[in-house]
């Protein structure tokens, strides 16, 4: 055991001029600073010991406490936020770690803010989860606090939340008239949150599949026709996310 000298905290008696003990005794109490002594310390076998004296004889044996724990350092946290669009609810798990105390909560915001103890959070009962089900996307910031009262600091999760549940809207202009010359064929695709990825489509009357023919940004979302005869478009749309609209 490595014994240090203990700082005083706020509040108890002083460490001088305590009234002398008579029978029974006079209880005294002294409060110890353990963040100014013990700043980065996370140990559950720490003791204190005490003993007093006075100005004619010299000081009596060390009392020893009980052992006892102090944690003074934060838990840290991270998070699983996904780095793509996803198009089903995300299920966030905040995966907090500390090393005596225990975890305690983390609270969380999505709105941009700082977190404080009066945000969301979850903890041990919510198995450190929460769902994210807005579509849109949002920033994640968090910050843990342990069961000793010790508060991290505010993280920023490094992807943004990203939620698109909704398939994108498509049409055509293909004309109803005869044409004499090439035809080019430009699809309107649109989505509103992760944006327009392909549009599959084909012109033999099958169903498209993601293995068909596809037009997509690069191509300014068109392609020539140029075979003579009457011929039957199907398309349909996926977006980044991965929802693909109707056929």
């Amino acid at each position: 055991i490595y014994w240090y000298d203990a700082t005083q905290g706020t509040g108890g008696d002083p460490m001088t001029g305590l009234s002398a003990s008579s029978t029974p005794g006079i209880n005294h109490s002294f409060i110890w600073n353990t963040t100014t002594d013990l700043p980065t310390t996370e140990n559950s076998t720490v003791y204190l010991r005490i003993r007093p004296s006075d100005n004619t004889s010299s000081a009596t044996a060390w009392v020893v406490s009980n052992s006892f724990g102090v944690d003074n350092v934060a838990p840290s946290v991270s998070d699983n936020v996904p780095a793509t669009w996803q198009n089903n609810d995300i299920t966030v798990t905040l995966t907090c770690t500390d090393n005596d105390s225990g975890c305690n909560k983390v609270y969380y915001t999505l709105d941009g803010s700082d977190p404080t103890t009066a945000s969301s959070y979850v903890n041990a009962g919510s198995s450190w989860q929460f769902t994210y089900s807005t579509e849109g996307t949002k920033t994640l910031k968090y910050r843990g606090e342990d069961s000793a009262g010790n508060l991290g600091g505010i993280a920023t999760a490094a992807n943004q939340l990203r939620l698109d549940k909704t398939a994108p809207v498509i049409n055509d202009d293909v004309s109803a008239a005869w044409k004499t010359s090439d035809i080019t064929v430009t699809f309107n695709c649109t989505d509103t949150a992760s944006g327009c990825d392909k549009v599959y489509y084909t012109t033999d009357g099958t169903n498209p599949t993601t293995s068909s023919a596809s037009v997509d940004l690069s191509d300014n979302w068109q392609f020539v026709f140029s075979t003579e005869g009457v011929y039957n478009l199907k398309y349909f749309s996926k977006d980044i996310a991965g929802n693909v609209s109707a056929v």
